[in-house]
Parts: C-alpha cells; structure tokens; sequence
C-alpha cells in the first residue's frame, strides 16, 4: 500500500513482516529489486520508506526497528542528499527510473507523499524466515551440516535487527551460531579475544552476555551459541555465550538468505606453524619451503559441498591442493587433486597434511589446534606423538601431530566490478556510481 512513514510498522506487520532498516549495500540491492524493476503503481513518488528518521535529533540518523544509529547511509548525490533539513526527517529509497539515484536515499518530510513501505520478510511469511532453528540438538558440526543440508548457512548476525529475528526463530533453545574465536587461548582475555563470522568478517555486532566469552572452567570455549543451556525450555533471552564445538545439547540456528556464504572470493592462502619432530625429518619431508610467504594457494573454485578449494602454482610441490572433506573431518593439504564432481572431493591417500580444529566455515582461514603430517618413510620407533602405518614394501610411513598449532592465511578477493541497472545516461550512470563510492568502470585487460 502507498502510506506515510508512520503507517509504515503496521503495514509491515499486517502481511507478517518488520519496517525494516538496511544495513549494508547487499541488503541495499536486495530492497531496490523488491521494486521488480518499476515504480510503484500509484505511489505520489518513485520511492519506498525506510526504518530511518532523524527525527529526536536533527542530523543524526537512527533505524528506528531497534535505536540503533543508522551506520549504513546512501544518500542521493543528486540534490547532495540528505538537505531538508527539520522538515524533513524520514527517509525513502529511490526505486528503479526515478531520474535519481535509483536506489540511493533521500530525506523526506514523513507525511509528504504516499510510498509502499520496504518491509523484512513479509509477502505472506514470518518475519523469522530469515533464521530457521533445526529440530533437535547437537554438537557445531551436527549444526553446520544440517544448516547445508536445507540449503542454508550457520547463522550469521549482523544487527540488533536481525539478532531479535534470530532470537525468535531460536526459540526456548540454545542454538548454534556462526562465529569462532581466532587464535587465542583458554587463559585470553576476552577483552583481547578476537571473532569471526563464518563468512570471513570479523564481529562488529556482537550481543554478549555481560559475563561472555568466558572460557568456562578453563576450557578453550572456541565457538558460540545463542541461550544458555540446553536443547529446550531455557530462556529466550538472544544472549550469546561461547561454547565448545563439542557441547551436544545446542540446536541448529541456519540463515536461509544466502548472506552467511563467503562475502568474496578468497584469494591466496599462505600456511605456517607445519613441522615435524626432529627424529622423523628426513629429506624427503623438508617442509620449510611452506611457510615461505611467497608459497601460496590460490582459490580455483568451490567443491559440490559449496567448500572453497585452492591449488599451489609450483607444479613440483607435492602438497599442492588445499582442500576439505567431510569424511576426514579436516581439511586436506595434499598432492591430489579433489574429485569436484563427488559428494566428498577425498581421492586417495595422498594427502601428507590433515588440519583438524578450528576452521569449519568454506574457508580454512584460521588456527588449527590440531593437525598430522606425514614425517617420511625411515625405520625405527616412532618418536612421542608419532605412530607408524605400514606401507607394503616392508617400510613404514610415520605420521605425527603437528608440533605446534598451523595457521593459514587467506586473503579476500574484493569484487572490483558492480553492476546498476536502469541508470538512463552516461552521466546518470556515472552519477550513480559516485553515490556507492565508486567511479564509472576502467578495463585495462582480458581478464
């Protein structure tokens, strides 16, 4: 319906559905398509109300949904947006062929027009679509599988919006999220603790419980959950607490938009930390030349599992595909390469490294706690955290846990190119460019 900005939270709600803020470009996009590439029939303008106003303090921008200042803020290069000033204190996005900025905000007078209203979830769903909770509890491995298994993702959580969302969905339930802690130890401080959603970014919302992340009774608590503790009848207060990835009681809690996959292409991946006990370093298994900054591994793809994979460019590198499988529980450094059409990307026994631990998400980036690597083919007792396997010539291979923890680094290949449709004229076109912080395109190659 085409309303003011107050009417705004009730329209929402009568089809199932919150006035909705918008956090970021991609959710930005994703409220400019809900317009189906045209104006709204009937509208006093080609717009949409959003959950913004500026109305307790002129100039500064909240989202409304839950108080929270409006970081996010598009505003239209043309007419240097936003300049109503007091008279002016709610906010519309320019829809598709508005002769503005399609897209782009604009401050306007909250009963100056009619407009439909840009609403989370809705179109006849709950306003919980966007968090789906799975039906019983397990440990985060059982709740990363599950989440991939309906098409989903471990929740990510990027607002006191989408929290609130998450809160409802999980119910009266501990629920697993999306974030791990990076490198640290059971006696860091939380202060100093350092985490990351699973899609690479680090925690700029977090919603801690005031105690929280404690590593409780030592433990190196690495992973998170919503509510505290068990699988039901708990307190659905949406509080997080830090959890060991083996705690059975917390349910699933999966993102079913998409937003809680790999943000960006990872780019070259670097790996240090590997070495073997001195006993078992023979020439064949000189692995230093891995930690060389300029040995890397370059993102080639995602296997069926929607996992990123990646390849050495040294063809006489015998460790040269980077990979996970579900069967091995860990990701593979090894000489062959996946099977990208199978269910699990493991083919044969080649595979010197094997990194258990902390980095579960489509990326290895992060600290393994444990890992084996393969220490050569000698004879002899095998040294203190090294057994031996026979390998049918009447020698033995030896493997060993990892001395130490490994690291891999992973950079992110940031999209250089974006693509805005409807845009009219060059100028226009560059117009809109300008107003997303970017410039019209320069190609300088094939690639």
């Amino acid at each position: 319906s085409n309303v003011h900005w107050d009417e705004c939270p009730g329209e929402c709600a009568a089809i199932g559905g919150t006035f909705a803020c918008i956090d970021d470009e991609s959710q930005n996009g994703q409220a400019l398509a809900a317009f189906g590439g045209s104006c709204p029939d009937g509208a006093d303008d080609c717009g949409a109300w959003i959950a913004v106003n500026d109305k307790a303090s002129e100039g500064n921008w909240i989202c409304t949904a839950d108080g929270s200042t409006q970081t996010y803020q598009p505003w239209s290069a043309i007419g240097s947006e936003p300049n109503g000033g007091s008279g002016e204190n709610c906010a519309n996005m320019w829809g598709p062929n508005s002769g503005r900025n399609d897209g782009a905000w604009n401050d306007y007078g909250c009963t100056g027009a009619r407009m439909p209203c840009i609403c989370r979830g809705g179109g006849g769903g709950s306003s919980e679509d966007l968090f789906v909770a799975g039906p019983s509890g397990g440990n985060y491995y059982d709740a990363t599988a599950y989440c991939s298994s309906i098409g989903a993702s471990i929740a990510t959580i990027y607002s006191a919006t989408e929290n609130e969302l998450a809160r409802q969905a999980c119910g009266g339930s501990s629920c697993w999220i999306g974030l791990e802690e990076v490198g640290g130890s059971a006696s860091t401080p939380k202060a100093s603790q350092t985490w990351r959603w699973m899609d690479g970014s680090t925690a700029s919302y977090t919603n801690w419980l005031s105690s929280e992340p404690q590593n409780h009774n030592g433990r190196d608590e690495r992973n998170a959950m919503m509510n505290c503790c068990g699988t039901d009848g708990v307190d659905a207060s949406g509080m997080w607490y830090d959890a060991p990835d083996d705690y059975w009681a917390p349910k699933p809690l999966c993102r079913t938009d998409g937003s809680g996959g790999s943000s960006a292409e990872r780019g070259a991946c670097t790996i240090s930390g590997i070495a073997c006990p001195d006993e078992h370093t023979d020439t064949d298994m000189d692995y230093t030349h891995i930690d060389s900054s300029n040995n890397k591994w370059i993102w080639s793809g995602t296997t069926s599992d929607g996992r990123s994979w990646y390849e050495n460019d040294d063809v006489s590198n015998g460790v040269k595909y980077l990979y996970y499988s579900t069967r091995a529980g860990g990701w593979f450094l090894t000489a062959t390469a996946p099977d990208l059409s199978a269910a699990d990307p493991w083919v044969g026994d080649n595979n010197p490294f094997r990194f258990y631990g902390q980095a579960y998400g489509d990326s290895p980036d992060g600290v393994f706690h444990d890992a084996q690597i393969y220490c050569g083919h000698d004879t002899g007792d095998p040294a203190d955290s090294c057994w031996k396997s026979p390998r049918g010539d009447g020698r033995d291979y030896y493997w060993c846990d990892n001395d130490g923890t490994v690291t891999v680094s992973c950079e992110d290949v940031v999209a250089e190119f974006s693509f805005v449709a409807n845009v009219g004229s060059w100028s226009n076109g560059r117009a809109q460019c300008q107003s997303r912080g970017g410039d019209l395109a320069t190609i300088h190659s094939a690639a």
